[in-house]
């Protein structure tokens, strides 16, 4: 292999480091903030959900069913 020659600042030549590194150090700040929006809404989903009544729900849910449809299974999905 050749040998790695060194400036006087101390870089080597051809490689840009702090180039290379920008892109993943971005990339990971792009991760970090839809971690967090990915957090909030599983939060406000989960704040939601503690403030229903699950027996009124179901309720409902029967209500919307046609008398027709009550009793039927449900569809299989294709494959």
């Amino acid at each position: 292999m050749g040998q790695v020659r060194h400036t006087t600042s101390g870089e080597v030549p051809g490689l840009r480091l702090d180039e290379l590194l920008a892109e993943p150090e971005s990339r990971i700040e792009a991760v970090r903030g839809t971690r967090d929006r990915v957090h909030d809404l599983l939060e406000a989903v989960l704040s939601a959900g503690r403030e229903l009544d699950l027996p009124q729900l179901l309720r409902r849910i029967r209500a919307t069913v046609p008398a027709s449809q009550a009793h039927q299974p449900p569809p299989r999905a294709p494959r």
